[in-house]
């Protein structure tokens, strides 16, 4: 699996910084567990209407996978030093 990378440079200042990571989950993961389709929200009714599909024979969910494809946080954060600066002050 291909990991992440996120150039931080910009964000950092002199001294501590904190770090927050945020993880969510893929859509397909999401909405794997529903066992009814979900109604269609007031604000798109005029753009898609409001007919809900009627679930295939057969499918035990709308999305109706057995095996749900990986998602989330998969492995451990690294933060890893892009390039090492030495600075030096002069009074």
């Amino acid at each position: 699996m291909r990991g992440q990378t996120l150039d931080v440079t910009n964000s950092l200042c002199a001294g501590k910084n904190n770090l927050t990571v945020l993880v969510t989950n893929t859509l397909i993961n999401r909405v794997s567990h529903y066992d009814k389709p979900r109604p269609i929200p007031e604000n798109l009714v005029p753009i898609y209407g409001s007919a809900v599909p009627p679930l295939p024979r057969g499918a035990h969910s709308p999305v109706g996978f057995k095996s749900l494809p990986p998602s989330g946080l998969l492995g451990p954060v690294q933060i890893k030093a892009y390039k090492k600066v030495v600075l030096s002050i002069t009074n």
